[in-house]
């Protein structure tokens, strides 16, 4: 009511219904990190994909480091690759494959005594300065400066880094070999607001091209989809490599929403699906659709201070009146 009687100030609006980037909340909730001010993120995602978070997380990183705030990581239970106990040492679902950016805990924060709490609203400070345009249409630039964001921040923890850098290792990727991120299963349904479906026929053709070159050897096949590594090798042949352990499905529902009876597979689907993004980052082309996993690629290849030779983005826009995403949460991202 207070807010409506004041509807004529502009201003005073835009803050009190928080649709002002500028506008952070400072609380109060202990003596600790008297001299730091803290940007606690935290997320709670029921229905969000590893890497659709993750791009959330560098957006508010981001914001953290423009405003010169220590970031503090913590995602909720309700994250879909969290478990019901601990893993690698800890219950917070962000340590699981990653350190704190600044080494303060979460326990700490929440004993602080400036302690500023993510909103929404941060994410789309002039949006990012004017560097992007939506999730899916982003600007060389803006993976630029995303690119320095995860490289100043995103550290993976000893038991991830080494899992990951064993199995990339044992597959023997480099310059010369094309990584190709293909999504299947629940990109079939043709969900609004999601890229549009694009056969595997068309990633097939593309990889061929670039293999004329002569430039490349190999190809890295990255995932979610079981029915289409087969397809792959039936064309290209014994070239194309994948990590054999990664849990797949040949149906239209997520993996992030499968079950299965494998110890932490919830933790191992956020650690298979990261795997595969750091092993397409080292690849020396990219062949992918518009995907949180291919953009998370991009920007740690060039946080890393390179670039692909060749990138081919397969895009045929989003879907405008597709169906709707609602009843298929409701049916599969709450259910586990």
């Amino acid at each position: 009511m207070y807010a409506f009687k004041h509807a004529g100030d502009k201003d005073y609006v835009t803050k009190a219904v928080q649709t002002d980037s500028m506008v952070m909340r400072c609380k109060t909730f202990g003596k600790e990190n008297s001299d730091k001010n803290i940007y606690l993120i935290e997320f709670s995602e029921k229905n969000n994909g590893f890497f659709a978070v993750y791009h959330k997380l560098l957006k508010h990183l981001y914001y953290a480091d423009r405003f010169h705030f220590i970031p503090v990581v913590s995602y909720s239970k309700d994250f879909i690759y969290s478990e019901d106990h601990p893993v690698n040492g800890t219950d917070n679902p962000f340590e699981y494959y990653f350190i704190q950016p600044a080494g303060i805990s979460t326990e700490s924060a929440k004993n602080s005594r400036n302690v500023f709490r993510s909103e929404y609203i941060h994410t789309m400070i002039d949006d990012l300065e004017q560097k992007k345009t939506s999730d899916y249409d982003v600007s060389d630039e803006y993976i630029a400066e995303m690119g320095k964001i995860a490289h100043k921040y995103i550290k993976l923890n000893d038991t991830v880094s080494d899992k990951i850098e064993n199995d990339i290792a044992g597959i023997h990727i480099d310059d010369n070999t094309i990584g190709v991120h293909y999504r299947g299963t629940d990109y079939k349904r043709g969900f609004t607001g999601h890229p549009r479906f694009t056969d595997m026929e068309e990633y097939i053709e593309k990889t061929k091209e670039l293999l004329q070159q002569g430039r490349y050897n190999k190809v890295f096949l990255a995932t979610d989809d079981s029915e289409v590594i087969g397809e792959f090798r039936a064309e290209l042949g014994d070239i194309v490599v994948c990590f054999n352990d990664a849990y797949r499905s040949g149906g239209d529902v997520s993996v992030a929403f499968s079950k299965d009876s494998r110890d932490n597979h919830h933790y191992l689907l956020g650690l298979e699906v990261l795997r595969d993004m750091t092993a397409l980052s080292r690849c020396g082309a990219l062949v992918s659709g518009a995907s949180q996993v291919s953009f998370a690629a991009c920007v740690t290849k060039s946080g890393n201070g390179t670039k692909y030779q060749d990138r081919t983005m397969i895009s045929h826009g989003v879907e405008k009146n597709g169906t709707d995403s609602r009843g298929y949460y409701r049916t599969y991202g709450t259910g586990r």
